[in-house]
């Protein structure tokens, strides 16, 4: 069970076996101290306890996630490495959901002075009881002891059976009282008054204030009377005629409490109590939602289906549940429902279309350099829309569009991101992405571009609520759901953040002007088309059998120059909720004659693999903090990592020519705008801009096998340049994914119409020419990525749950499934 994580917070078990009848367990080699010997010489700073408590919970989170509770979190089984990062290192008491007891009860196992008061009378434990010794250890390197010492063992469980620690307040000086709040929730001896799981304690790490000491970390939206002032029941019924005079003498009183309560708080509004109710909406779709609205009234949700090559985008009436579809909506990623209720934005790769949510054939109204464009309102007929990692702005009519933002690099800007107006319909809001530090929330003139202001919290698709609220997900486009107080005249924030939800995805976030909620997790959002996948060795045209390895997510994948192995870049997942999400990206060797893994890569920053020519080496992009590098190691494991070169920019997508002399990648200046194609000289540092003209959405440089060219994807059509950069691109096709055969007369790829696999008879020589492609007709289906073994007939494939049959052939990947959203009407009431 412990072998089957993966994770940076967890220290990777690489092997289980057996030598001369001794079992053995390899595990990583971390380079650092325990955190026991750190807290030995003195209490730590409180953002580096905050910090080391967050890391490792994230570690137990996907151990939950897993079923695995490893029932011995102490300081001494936490590693710091040289960088800070915390590792969990000790699974040996660990003990699946499904696993018989290892203990009889009245027996305990563990280290005492962090057990449980479960744990310490031999009960039963679960997840919780790994929170109260992570609380422990936050305990112990805030005030540098242990929250209940003693002299031996028996002293230690009555004081954890029976006392409470001293707090924290009353050990260390300057301890926020939101700190000491949490610790003491971890360290709850009653397992349901304790953290249910590592996910909120996640989120009140993030938020609280660890500047000063306050009695709240919560600060109560204005607008909110004191509990003393009498609300109006939230229970409805019929009104019967007897009942009027009693009505009206409690209507009368009513009407005295108010005009009392604007007596007494003349800058307060009475706070009327209404009913919350959650439910669950499954919304019918064949892959994923790529973009979801709810209308301003609450009434119909708006959602595109990513994998229905079809019309895609539906609407269901929330009080029906009818679903009907907009005709010509095929191909739609991001929708968007106008202000008044009556028009939808529909975000096609590069346009951005309008359409009456009533039907009828949409209208093109401009066009982005930007990929996946996100959109919104305006004022008055005016759209809002990202275009060049910018805010633009364009007429309803499609007569104009201009630019609106411009990026401040002096302050490392690099992207502006899910811009939406305010209600004053002057002022814009935007997410600011930068190089090198979190994100902010920023504030424009919707007229003239002029920067009003910005709040610093990491907010996407941040969204205003006419009560006072910015509602956003914190830290991505995946993360938890939160609403911050704000004043809408001032743009600043009047209290702190509030946990609304958590693991939602911004593709499926949104809520209406009255207050409905509607919410999904990653398995419902747009993380769900890095779905687990299996590789699979196919023949063409049409058979394939899965290979030994188990299902994960398979990306970025190469042979080998001789066909025996496979480098990839492996997306580590966690289940939350029943969902997947992605996590941490290494790269690893997979032996495809002996069925091993060995991991190139730790930290989770690895990605985008490629083989040198000898195939001793494997290259590969390294981005540990945001800033990217290539490097190369040896492909057994031996060695350190070596640096091949820097860039001031994100890279992605890096290849080697074959001789090993020049490399390829894409630089752009932020995950979402792809921007740049360059070819750089191996030995001189010399780089040539192949993009040209093309210069957005550029992905999958591949050299040609003589070195002279590349091959290259730019939204659906495959082109080729030499690197010299002296000749113009050519066009091979609509297609995506390129591939040369080693003999370099093929160039293979998916068609962009059908996702058959097909190959274009090519020449090298004397220069680069397309004579004509033959069909392959193996469906990609769900797949991202493939490679061709050299015989032309055959490859590997990663498939997202094929439906395998009997023959051991694989029918086509297609899903008739559903998304889970859950609605919240009147949500605002849970923030009290």
């Amino acid at each position: 069970s412990a072998a089957a994580l993966h994770h940076p917070n967890i220290a990777t078990v690489f092997e289980i076996d057996e030598h001369d009848g001794q079992p053995f367990i390899a595990i990583e080699f971390v380079d650092g101290q325990t955190l026991e010997e750190r807290i030995a010489k003195g209490p730590l700073p409180l953002k580096d306890a905050v910090s080391i408590t967050s890391q490792v919970a994230e570690g137990l989170k996907v151990a939950h996630a897993a079923n695995l509770v490893p029932r011995d979190i102490k300081s001494a089984n936490v590693m710091l490495t040289r960088d800070g990062k915390a590792k969990i290192l000790d699974f040996g008491l660990a003990k699946t959901a499904a696993s018989t007891k290892l203990t009889q009860m009245g027996s305990t196992l563990g280290t005492v002075a962090y057990m449980s008061p479960q744990q310490a009378r031999g009960e039963d434990v679960d997840y919780r009881t790994d929170l109260w010794s992570l609380g422990a250890v936050l305990y112990e390197m805030i005030s540098g002891k242990l929250p209940f010492p003693g002299d031996f063992e028996q002293a230690v469980v009555y004081s954890i059976l029976n006392e409470e620690p001293k707090p924290l307040t009353a050990v260390r000086t300057g301890v926020p009282m939101g700190l000491e709040w949490i610790v003491s929730k971890l360290l709850a001896k009653d397992p349901d008054d304790r953290y249910q799981n590592a996910a909120d304690l996640l989120v009140d790490l993030r938020t609280v204030d660890l500047s000063s000491p306050g009695l709240s970390r919560v600060k109560p939206p204005s607008g909110v009377l004191p509990e003393a002032v009498a609300r109006p029941s939230s229970s409805a019924g019929r009104i019967q005629a007897e009942s009027w005079p009693m009505m009206a003498l409690a209507l009368a009183a009513g009407i005295a409490v108010t005009a009392l309560a604007w007596y007494l708080w003349p800058e307060q509004q009475i706070h009327f109590e209404r009913s919350v109710k959650r439910f669950e909406v499954r919304l019918p779709v064949k892959g994923s939602i790529a973009g979801l609205d709810i209308s301003p009234d609450g009434g119909k949700i708006v959602y595109a289906d990513l994998d229905n090559t079809a019309d895609n985008v539906h609407v269901m009436d929330l009080s029906t549940g009818a679903i009907r579809t907009l005709d010509g909506s095929a191909g739609t990623l991001v929708v968007s429902i106008s202000p008044d209720g009556e028009w939808v934005l529909l975000t096609k790769d590069l346009s951005i279309q309008r359409v009456s949510l009533a039907g009828g054939a949409p209208l093109t109204v401009t066009t982005s350099t930007e990929g996946t464009p996100r959109a919104s309102w305006g004022p008055s007929d005016w759209i809002i829309f990202e275009n060049g990692q910018a805010i633009w702005k364009a007429s309803t009519s499609g007569s104009e569009a201009r630019p609106l933002t411009i990026k401040d690099t002096a302050t490392g800007e690099v992207d502006h991101d899910w811009p939406q107006m305010l209600p004053d319909g002057e002022t814009m809001m935007a997410t600011i992405e930068y190089l090198d530090k979190p994100s902010t929330i920023g504030f424009w003139d919707a007229e003239t571009g002029r920067k009003k202001g910005q709040i610093p919290f990491p907010g996407y698709r941040v969204r205003y609520v006419p009560s006072g609220y910015l509602l956003f997900v914190f830290g991505g486009q995946t993360g938890n759901l939160v609403a911050l107080p704000f004043d809408a005249a001032t743009l600043s924030a009047t209290g702190s953040l509030i946990s609304v939800t958590t693991n939602v995805s911004t593709a499926v976030t949104t809520v209406s002007d009255g207050g409905t909620l509607v919410s999904g997790d990653v398995q419902g959002g747009e993380l769900r088309i890095i779905n687990q996948t299996r590789l699979f060795a196919v023949t063409f045209p049409s058979t394939a059998r899965p290979l030994g390895f188990e299902p994960i997510v398979f990306r970025n994948f190469e042979l080998s120059p001789d066909e025996k192995k496979l480098v990839a870049q492996i997306n580590t997942v966690r289940s939350i909720t029943g969902g997947l999400v992605e996590g941490t990206e290494d790269v690893w060797v997979l032996d495809l004659e002996r069925g091993t893994q060995l991991q190139l890569t730790f930290g989770g920053s690895g990605r985008n693999p490629t083989w040198t020519a000898g195939g001793d080496s494997v290259a590969y992009v390294y981005s540990p903090t945001g800033l990217t590098r290539a490097m190369i190691r040896a492909a057994d494991g031996s060695g350190e990592p070596r640096d091949l070169f820097d860039v001031n920019a994100n890279m992605f997508d890096l290849d080697i020519s074959p001789d090993g002399s020049h490399a390829a990648y894409v630089l752009g200046e932020s995950n979402i705008g792809v921007t740049r194609l360059i070819v750089r000289d191996m030995h001189t540092g010399a780089t040539v801009d192949l993009s040209g003209s093309e210069d957005a959405n550029i992905r999958n440089p591949t050299f040609s096998p003589d070195g002279r060219y590349v091959a290259y994807e730019r939204g659906p059509r495959i082109l080729v340049r030499a690197i010299d950069g002296n000749s113009v691109p050519i066009y091979v096709g609509q297609a995506r994914l390129p591939l040369w055969s080693r003999t370099g007369t093929k160039l293979i790829a998916g068609a962009a119409d059908t996702g058959n696999l097909i190959a274009y008879d090519v020449s090298l020589t004397p220069t680069f020419s397309v004579d004509r492609y033959t069909p392959l007709t193996y469906e990609l289906g769900q797949t991202d990525q493939y490679d061709v073994f050299s015989d032309g007939r055959s490859g590997i494939f990663n498939l997202s749950n094929p439906n395998d049959r009997t023959d051991g052939s694989a029918a086509p990947a297609t899903r008739d499934t559903t998304a889970t959203v859950v609605v919240t009407v009147n949500w605002l009431e849970t923030l009290k």
